[in-house]
């Protein structure tokens, strides 16, 4: 085989793994958009309350936390929130039940299509955990949990170590 055919083909493979990451990163931010997006679409009716936190609010979090000499938790949480760039919690527990089935349903239908990592059922409790994994398994990325019972969606975008959430609960059971 010619060294021309062998520098083609390398081109052809390293085109085709572009094409594919940009497409894979393309559809997370479709769904971020459209959860985004429905989200907006909700915010100011009666009964829902959507908190936005953008990244120059996480800024100021993380300033606060660089003043707090020597406490090991701010120390944690500002590791965690350099690769957080937008929280969104929207709590629709109080909408009128039929906004509250609407909404709900329009939300499960986004995250039909994420990656499920954790359901929990408790006395009537049904919370669902969705998120991409790192391929080693040390990192979280765009964690959306979503409670329909309870009426509570809050996303992560973003992404966070777990070793650093793990500090975070180990911090958090010592106090």
């Amino acid at each position: 085989m010619s060294r021309k055919c062998i520098d083609m083909k390398k081109k052809v493979i390293l085109l085709i793994l572009s094409i594919l990451t940009v497409c894979g990163s393309m559809n997370a931010i479709g769904k971020n958009t459209r959860l985004q997006a429905l989200v907006n679409s909700y915010k100011g009716q009666e009964g829902i309350e959507v908190l936005n936190i953008r990244r120059p609010m996480l800024n100021l979090l993380k300033i606060a936390a660089f003043y707090s000499d020597g406490d090991e938790d701010a120390k944690a949480v500002k590791e965690m929130l350099k690769g957080i760039k937008r929280i969104t919690i929207v709590d629709y527990d109080d909408a009128e039940p039929q906004v509250k089935s609407e909404f709900s349903r329009k939300v499960s239908k986004i995250l039909s299509e994420e990656d499920l990592l954790m359901e929990a059922k408790d006395d009537g409790d049904h919370v669902k955990i969705f998120g991409i994994l790192s391929e080693d398994g040390s990192i979280l990325k765009d964690f959306i949990l979503h409670s329909e019972e309870d009426g509570t969606l809050i996303s992560v975008i973003g992404k966070i170590r777990l070793d650093q959430i793990d500090l975070l609960m180990k911090q958090a059971d010592n106090q």
